[in-house]
Formats: structure tokens, C-alpha cells, sequence
């Protein structure tokens, strides 16, 4: 039925892991922050933050998402200070997780079950993302 799916134009992604990454003595850093995806059920996403561009996108990042499986990949580009925020901030004693947002140029269906409905993998492009840090 048509009435049990809904559209979405962003994930939520809870966050399970971060490391810091600083691959080669003139890398950069990245954090990559492993997750389980909170609107869209049995599925995980890895997310890999940095301070240089992501190539080939007109947003900040690229979503890619597997057909076959319950699988996400994304990479997004944060300015230095938005990007040691969130080192910062995930370093401390966090209560509960702490959540990402991705927002994507495009719309998803999802069921009111949380099954995600594509036929092929698929990339978006990721606009924007937001974080929702706990506190106490």
C-alpha cells in the first residue's frame, strides 16, 4: 500500500564509534564515526568527516547507500572549527549517543517500518549535516 511508506530527505545516524584518523605525516585528519542508522531500520552507516572538499559534489558530501545491503558509506567536508567541535564533543563522557543528520538533495521512501525501498545502489549528495550532542 502507498499509505505505509514515507518520504525522507535525511538520515539519522546514532553514533556507536569515533576515531580520529591521521593517515601519513602530511594527511589530514579525519574522524570516522560508525553508527546505526535511527530512521531506517537494521541498518548501519560509516561516516567519514573531513576538513578538505569531498570532489565531484555541489553539498558538503556524498551518501552512498547499498541495495543488497544494509550498508551506508558517507563522506562530508566540515569547516576546522565545526570539525574539532565535534572532536571535542565526542571525546567527553557523552550520556547517550550522539546524533548526525545528513541531509540529502534527494528523497528516500521509507515504510512506516523503517525499510528502505531503492532497486540499485545509489548515491546522494549530502547538503548539509547537523549533530545532536547530549549533554547530561
Amino acid at each position: 500500500m502507498k499509505d505505509d511508506w514515507v518520504q525522507t530527505q535525511a538520515i539519522r545516524v546514532s553514533a556507536q564509534s569515533a576515531e580520529l584518523q591521521l593517515i601519513g605525516q602530511y594527511g589530514s585528519p579525519e574522524l570516522v564515526v560508525s553508527g546505526g542508522l535511527m530512521n531506517i531500520a537494521r541498518g548501519s552507516c560509516t561516516l567519514r568527516i573531513k576538513t578538505t572538499a569531498v570532489q565531484g559534489t555541489q553539498g558538503i558530501g556524498q551518501l552512498k547507500i547499498e541495495a543488497m545491503r544494509p550498508v551506508m558509506h558517507a563522506e562530508v567536508t566540515l569547516s576546522a572549527a565545526q570539525f574539532d567541535c565535534v572532536v571535542k564533543t565526542l571525546q567527553g563522557s557523552l550520556p547517550r549517543p550522539a546524533t548526525a543528520i545528513l541531509a540529502l538533495n534527494q528523497t528516500l521512501s521509507v515504510s512506516v517500518a523503517g525499510d528502505l525501498s531503492i532497486d540499485s545502489d545509489l548515491s546522494c549528495t549530502v547538503m548539509d549535516i547537523s549533530w545532536v550532542m547530549p549533554l547530561q
